[in-house]
This record gives C-alpha cells, sequence and structure tokens, in this order.
C-alpha cells in the first residue's frame, strides 16, 4: 500500500492536490525520507538507464556527453518545476536527486573521459580533450544560463543562486575538474 501510495505522488499525471495529500499525509506520520528515498530510486533508475543507452550506443563521446547534459537540464527544469508545487524544499530535492544520479552513473563521467582521452592517438589527444572541454563549459554556460532564468527578478538581478549554482556544480563539476586538471598543462606547455 505504501508503495502503490508513494507511485501515486511521484507521478507527474497525478493532479497536484492529490500528491500534495501525500506529502502532507507522509510529513504527518513521519515516513517523508522513506517518500523521498523512493523518489529518488524511481527517477535514478531512469537517469542512469539513459546513460547506459548511451555509453552502449555508437555516438562518440562528446556526444554522449552532450546526451547526458541535455538530459540532466531537462531533468533538472521538469523535476524543479513539479517538486516545486508538491515539496517544501525543492532545489535541495532536485539537487539530490541529481548527486545521486551522478554518483550512480558507471561508468563514471570522469571515467568515460579518461577512457576517451587513452583512446585517443598521441596527435589527437589534445583536439578530443579540447573537444571535450567545450562541451563541457558550454554546458555549464546554457545550463547555469537556464537554471538562472526562473530565479531573476524584472531588472534582471537574480533573486537566488542556491538552485543555478546547485545545478550547475553537482553536473558539470566532476567533468569540469577532469578537462581542467588534463587541459592545464597543455596550456601551459608543459605537455609536448
Amino acid at each position: 500500500e505504501q508503495s502503490r501510495t508513494a507511485e501515486l505522488v511521484l507521478s507527474p499525471v497525478v493532479a497536484l492536490q492529490t500528491a500534495k495529500v501525500f506529502v502532507k499525509v507522509f510529513t504527518e506520520i513521519d515516513r517523508m525520507p522513506q517518500l523521498l528515498a523512493y523518489y529518488y530510486k524511481c527517477h535514478k533508475v531512469q537517469l542512469v538507464a539513459i546513460w547506459q543507452e548511451l555509453c552502449q550506443s555508437e555516438l562518440s563521446v562528446n556526444r554522449q556527453l552532450t546526451e547526458l547534459y541535455d538530459t540532466l537540464l531537462s531533468t533538472w527544469h521538469s523535476q524543479l518545476q513539479w517538486a516545486t508545487q508538491v515539496f517544501r524544499n525543492p532545489h535541495e530535492i532536485v539537487t539530490v536527486l541529481l548527486i545521486q544520479t551522478l554518483g550512480a552513473l558507471v561508468p563514471s563521467v570522469p571515467v568515460c573521459l579518461s577512457s576517451a582521452l587513452e583512446c585517443a592517438g598521441q596527435e589527437s589527444r589534445l583536439s578530443k580533450l579540447l573537444e571535450l572541454y567545450d562541451t563541457t563549459a558550454h554546458f555549464a554556460a546554457r545550463g547555469l544560463e537556464a537554471a538562472m532564468l526562473p530565479n531573476l527578478s524584472k531588472d534582471g538581478h537574480c533573486t537566488s543562486l542556491q538552485a543555478p549554482l546547485g545545478f550547475w556544480f553537482v553536473c558539470c563539476f566532476p567533468a569540469w575538474k577532469f578537462l581542467q586538471k588534463h587541459v592545464a598543462p597543455w596550456h601551459w606547455g608543459l605537455v609536448t
């Protein structure tokens, strides 16, 4: 019965008022952590499956990364929109969802990037590295901008940086850190 109730509250087609009632009931019986754990599990399984399909596809690593980033951005927006109407702390909930998802990806994004560089020939390693770097930088800028838009006031000031910075840090930082580590030696002429 409890899992059926959880499925109902997680379904985006369920009436908003019904979802709010379920969240209220789970909160009142001190079962909100279990409901959130189920919410994370359901969405994480779907996102990890998408990553698995991408990794097994014939797409280049750069294209796989682009598809993953697009999926994460889409998930961020759709889940934040839904969670804002249902939960008290939607930014935290959606950020935790993405953190758990990225932690569950096999292979991880940095492992994929490392493999792509190892497979590239010595002559093409720098261009491959820069291509992956550009993809991540483009997504970071586009993703951060898209995540900030709902937080802009009429005069163009950002009303809350919690959501966009959380989104950028969770989705881009692991790849960014890996790529920075490998681009810096090339940039400073430490590798020939």
